[in-house]
């Protein structure tokens, strides 16, 4: 286990000391400020709740005395002496949250945290840290709830089924990520929306904090390795091979196929057909490089003139059966819908279609500013005088913060107000954490299913 005492900011350490005398509460709330994202899915908050149940004891304390003593910090040794003694450990904290899930425009109050112990108002900043890192599986669930948005009215318009494929979009993105930390948070907001990851620390990290017996999935597949090693020259033999032994009977099989030639590998794939459905196997051919517009269109157009099996759907676009192509290249925001309308276009149904992304999902142009997420303090009692509180630097207006204690709400059209009125009956920031332990438990199905309903 981590010391908690130490997962913060340097300069926090020292905060004990300049609150005013006689401070006793301070209320704290994370809002995004505005951004890139208009719609903001509210998820994350749980794993970093079970870490602040973990609490902590006299060794953490002790060993962040030695660490502020050499890093040139005072450090609140009494403070959390007293947590220790007086709490047993426990984080004398309140905080309330909307439902995970919940997807909310910004300038919402998401969570507000206050401390519970009037000797610890010091403690509800100390934890901004910690708790502010849901910026970023918030911010990754935001700009893919854009790019299956974005998707939507290809499936809308030329799939019988009429919504987004749940393995429309895949995710690749583990490989291009910083740690394995960032791969279970990120691939957590991909798993709110999608089905098919090939993220295995994100799967196993949702199926155990979010209660799930499986929560993605993935299907036999190549990497370029393979096809190197059965060499150019036997790449006909090496995808008859590829059929039989990794094919599963009534399965699927992707196959990466522009290791040299993706025009005559798609060719080849082609006359392979009578096989492939002899097998009852899905064949999903990946084009993995090259210009999107120029690629992409001609291997569909071999598909359309050379692939056997297809039915056409009511509404009257192809559906192949036994084959769909992924398009993995360059996948994000701007260009994920390009292979369904490049689809469209040739009268092919979305069905057909999938893509697949890493840094395009996790990595890229992503920061804490893309939605522009902050906790700020909003209250505070003074020597028993309680007083709202807030930042408007004359120099940036948007960095304004709110003032007070807060009620988030849903009218009846579904938008999202907030007020400063504690009582209302329909406050959405609930109970999730007091004094050391979780008062809320999500399954990674509820959080879909008020995504689905609300994004």
């Amino acid at each position: 286990m981590k010391n908690l005492i130490l997962d913060t900011d340097s300069y926090k350490m020292s905060h004990f000391l300049g609150y005013p005398e006689g401070t006793t509460e301070m209320y704290s709330y994370l809002e995004s400020r505005g951004g890139k994202y208009s719609k903001i899915p509210f998820i994350g908050l749980q794993p970093i709740l079970k870490k602040l149940e973990q609490g902590v004891d006299i060794d953490d304390v002790d060993e962040a005395l030695e660490f502020s003593e050499k890093h040139g910090l005072p450090f609140n040794y009494q403070g959390w002496k007293d947590i220790v003694y007086e709490h047993n450990g426990k984080l004398p904290v309140e905080i309330r949250a909307l439902p995970e899930g919940s997807v909310v425009p910004s300038g919402i109050p998401m969570l507000t945290i206050r401390n519970t112990d009037h000797k610890h108002a010091w403690l509800t900043s100390y934890l901004e840290t910690l708790l502010l890192r849901v910026w970023y599986p918030m911010t990754v669930a935001a700009r893919i709830n854009v790019m299956k948005n974005n998707i939507k009215p290809y499936f809308e318009m030329t799939s019988d089924e009429g919504e987004v494929s749940p393995f429309a979009i895949l995710d690749f993105s583990s490989r291009g990520v910083s740690s394995r930390e960032q791969s279970e948070v990120g691939g957590l907001g991909y798993l709110v929306h999608f089905l098919g990851s090939d993220n295995v620390p994100a799967v196993d990290f949702v199926n155990k904090l979010y209660h799930s017996d499986m929560s993605g999935f993935s299907v036999p597949a190549t990497e370029h390795s393979i096809m190197c090693a059965f060499g150019e020259e036997s790449e006909k033999q090496s995808f008859e091979y590829l059929v039989e032994n990794m094919g599963q009977e009534g399965g699927i099989l992707s196959v990466v196929s522009d290791t040299w030639d993706i025009f005559r590998a798609t060719d080849t794939w082609m006359d392979l057909a009578e096989k492939i459905k002899e097998k009852n196997l899905t064949l999903v051919i990946r084009p993995d490089s090259g210009d999107i517009e120029e690629v992409l269109p001609a291997i569909l157009d071999k598909a359309l003139e050379s692939w056997p099996y297809y039915h056409i759907n009511t509404k009257g676009y192809v559906v192949f059966d036994n084959l769909k192509i992924l398009w993995g290249d360059g996948i994000n925001e701007e260009t994920g819908f390009l292979p369904f309308a490049i689809a469209k276009h040739r009268g092919i149904s979305a069905d057909s279609i999938m893509t697949g992304s890493g840094g395009g999902l996790m990595q890229a142009n992503i920061d804490r500013d893309t939605c522009k997420l902050a906790i700020k303090g909003s209250n505070v009692i003074v020597n028993g005088e309680s007083r709202p509180i807030s930042k408007s630097p004359v120099t940036d207006k948007g960095k304004r913060s709110k003032e007070g204690k807060f009620s988030v709400f849903r009218h009846s059209d579904g938008s999202w107000d907030w007020s400063n009125d504690l009582k209302h009956d329909a406050n959405e920031l609930r109970l999730v954490f007091k004094n050391g332990y979780s008062y809320s438990e999500y399954t990674i199905d509820n959080v879909r299913e008020r995504i689905k309903n609300q994004g």
